[in-house]
């Protein structure tokens, strides 16, 4: 018995070394570019055979995919569409399969397609290193799509027509700061990020790339606030492409209490039907945005099923720290930093590790340096040698955020609440968060943050 298990191994072994030989043969033939001898390669380990007079393949995702990658190194866009779709059919999740069908479209010139095939990459697994090419491709893409339509309605305004916009697009226009303490600030593009990021969830509604309203403001040189007018409404839908606007406005007061206030405002018609008003403690402003975000699928009779809500109540983070470092870091993408930006985001996932949205915004320079290239032919050579040389404990070690301690913002903030309302506590309190609350300082137990370990 024991004699045939170790016979059977030996046979498994020698199975699985021919395979990677095989693997290596095709490999080495794409790098000789020698396309025919690598196809042959490829198909000689899915075995070609006959069930019930057609003609079937054994189904290998590498193999395919690898396939793929041949043909699209030999400008056979639509073949290599076919077989990608095939892999990304199956499997969903696998990197390589979506990369190279989105970068199949761009061959083909269809931007908008090779854009919904990058949107896949927080799907991918963080250990898969085309997770990050696709992300940092798709902000090329965005950027290039985005250039390009506005500049040419911005020539033209007369031949846009509003005929061509879908009754059921929204654009979020960012939220306008009334506090007099300038470091609220930054949550003027986090706000809407979330609150377009919620919308989206249902299917139903297509939300105007962020991207896209920034990109028309510098255009127009229009602050946050000119953005607001009436009488800009009409030329910002028009050229953002959508007939429904999101605006509003905040406030934060010294004690950490805020007020919201948002309209779904009409742009074809210049009609302000729903405005809505929101009161609450900072602590809460996750809970208000997402309230605002049911608001406006009631407005538009959009029924979610279960999935879709469970998935807007999700709260991104608990630690108000954490988010305000990643609105930061909205803003410094927005400016072309790249650099900083991913500085704010290892900092909002420093004090909050699970915070998906900062996780998902972090991307190795390299790869953003690479996939921010015109030329397709150089980007998939630079991709295709980087992903050889991943270091061993894959791409996520490029991404590590530096430990640290919890900073002391949060604390502060609850200083500031507990003062703000009249209250501190003395040695007679024996309840402390609830007089707090009752008092009217709620912020600190949703926004305190895990204390930091004792130094010893």
């Amino acid at each position: 018995m024991k004699i045939r298990m170790f016979a059977y191994l030996i046979i498994v072994t020698l199975l699985s070394g021919c395979a990677s030989s095989r693997m290596s043969d095709a490999e080495y033939y794409v790098e000789k570019e020698d396309y025919a001898k690598a196809i042959k390669a490829y198909l000689s380990q899915i075995e070609p055979h006959l069930k019930d007079g057609r003609a079937m393949v054994y189904y290998d995702r590498d193999v395919v995919t690898g396939l793929g990658e041949v043909y699209w190194l030999m400008q056979k866009y639509e073949t290599a569409l076919q077989i990608l779709r095939r892999v990304v059919t199956k499997d969903p999740f696998f990197g390589k399969a979506q990369y190279y069908l989105g970068l199949s479209y761009e061959g083909l010139g269809e931007d908008d397609k090779a854009i919904d095939a990058y949107k896949n990459y927080p799907k991918i697994p963080a250990s898969d290193p085309y997770r990050y090419v696709m992300a940092g491709r798709l902000d090329w893409m965005i950027r290039k799509f985005i250039i390009r339509d506005v500049q040419k309605v911005l020539q033209d305004e007369s031949a846009y027509s509003w005929d061509s916009i879908l009754e059921n697009t929204i654009g979020v226009l960012y939220f306008d700061s009334q506090s007099e303490d300038p470091q609220w600030a930054p949550l003027q593009k986090g706000l809407a990020e979330m609150l377009a990021t919620d919308l989206a969830q249902s299917g139903e509604l297509n939300i105007v790339e962020r991207m896209r309203i920034n990109y028309l403001m510098e255009e127009l040189r229009l602050s946050v606030s000119g953005m607001m007018q009436d009488e800009e409404q009409l030329r910002v839908g028009k050229f953002v492409g959508a007939k429904t606007l999101i605006k509003g406005s905040y406030m934060i007061l010294p004690n950490m209490k805020m007020t919201l206030d948002a309209g779904i405002f009409n742009s074809q018609s210049s009609t302000f039907p729903r405005p809505s008003s929101y009161e609450g403690s900072l602590g809460r402003l996750f809970q208000i945005e997402k309230q605002l975000a049911f608001e406006i699928f009631e407005y538009f009779g959009v029924d979610l099923p279960l999935e879709a809500r469970e998935e807007i109540l999700k709260i991104p983070t608990k630690d108000m720290e954490a988010f305000m470092n990643y609105c930061m870091g909205l803003d410094a993408l927005d400016r072309m930093n790249f650099a900083e930006s991913q500085e704010f985001f290892h900092k909002a996932l420093a004090i909050d590790q699970n915070f998906q949205l900062a996780k998902d915004r972090l991307i190795p320079q390299k790869v953003w340096d690479m996939t921010h290239n015109r030329n397709l032919v150089r980007l998939q050579h630079d991709v295709s040698q980087f992903v050889r040389k991943i270091p061993r404990g894959g791409p996520e070690r490029l991404i590590q955020p530096e430990s640290g301690l919890v900073g002391a913002w949060n604390r502060l903030m609850k200083l500031s609440a507990y003062q703000g309302a009249g209250f501190l506590p003395g040695n007679e309190t024996r309840k402390g968060f609830q007089e707090a609350d009752d008092k009217g300082a709620r912020l600190l137990p949703t926004t305190l943050g895990v204390p930091p370990t004792p130094i010893r």
